[in-house]
């Protein structure tokens, strides 16, 4: 009866898992179709060089089908709850890069795959131990489903960053020229890169030949900026703006400048202390009216005098003719 009960519990069993199987659009390698080889390998002593660099293990992927057959290589990274002891999945499944990634392997033949690790330079990575997931699919004809299996990376990071030249690194700031006011304020940003990339998290200072800036120094942040305040001098003048970034054991130091020129805030002239010239040309036009109507006056009183004018001040002049 046991038995029975167990037949009866089997079967069915047996049959959803067939189903389920055959209703995947991704079924598992099996014997004698494409193998991989090895499953499973380890990559020890890996440092984090910043650059990529290819490991000595292949992979090799055996077509056994007699019809050429096109396979993908891709990166995965795995769930925790399925890593081996000890490992956790890798942060990063794109410091693990398959080449060629697609392959046509003609029937009945093998090609190799290389894989290379590209891990940041940062020493928080190292002695560090992950596991990544490399699946290879062998593209389906319909209407068959395609195949798959999946290749098992442990890496394991060197416990120092090893020796060599570190990343270079470039600093921009938001304005390299600028012209502003006596005692007024504007705001500045630089940015840190290395290879096209913000790098997050590293110190950068800045300094000024005159005026202010707050704050003076700080993080950036993950677009690899840092913006401040300058204020400027209260007196004119030209200014230099400077941020600089010391580098660490991944990166190499860097700096970049801003140019100033400070004006005053106001261009009107001082008011004079002494009578100003509007006011000189005024008394003089006055005083010199005042001269000419007196000289007027003068010898209108001097003609009356002598009898060239009248009482209504006509010109009155008298004519004596000599007959001889």
């Amino acid at each position: 009866m046991g038995i029975n009960l167990l037949k009866g519990v089997m079967l069915p069993a047996l049959i959803v898992v067939s189903l389920i199987l055959s209703a995947s659009p991704v079924a598992h390698a099996q014997e004698n179709v494409f193998t991989v080889s090895p499953g499973e390998f380890t990559a020890r002593d890996a440092p984090p060089m910043g650059s990529p660099y290819t490991l000595a293990q292949v992979l090799v992927v055996w077509n056994r089908d007699n019809i050429p057959r096109t396979f993908l290589i891709t990166v995965e990274v795995p769930p925790e709850s399925a890593v081996r002891p000890g490992y956790e999945p890798i942060p990063n499944e794109n410091w693990v890069i398959p080449y060629p990634s697609q392959i046509l392997i003609p029937e009945n033949s093998y090609a190799e795959v290389q894989i290379s690790l590209n891990i940041p330079r940062w020493e928080n990575l190292t002695s560090k131990k992950w596991e990544v997931w490399i699946p290879v699919e062998r593209q389906a004809i319909p209407p068959e489903n395609a195949l798959e299996d999946i290749v098992r990376l442990k890496i394991e990071t060197t416990a120092e960053l090893p020796p060599g030249s570190k990343s270079t690194t470039s600093l921009t700031i938001s304005e390299e020229n600028f012209a502003l006011l006596t005692s007024k304020s504007k705001i500045l940003t630089v940015t840190l890169a290395s290879d096209g990339n913000p790098v997050n998290g590293e110190d950068i200072t800045w300094s000024a030949t005159a005026g202010t800036i707050a704050p003076s120094s700080g993080k950036t942040n993950t677009l690899g900026q840092v913006t401040v305040v300058y204020t400027a001098p209260s007196y004119e003048t030209s200014v230099i703006v400077s941020a600089s970034y010391a580098g660490s054991g991944q990166y190499e130091p860097s700096g970049t400048s801003s140019y100033g020129t400070i004006t005053a805030s106001s261009s009107e002239p001082e008011p004079s202390a002494g009578i100003s010239m509007g006011l000189i040309i005024g008394i003089a036009i006055v005083i010199g009216c005042a001269i000419i109507g007196a000289a007027i006056l003068l010898a209108r009183r001097r003609w009356r005098a002598k009898g060239f004018m009248t009482h209504r001040g006509v010109l009155n002049i008298t004519v004596i003719v000599n007959w001889g």
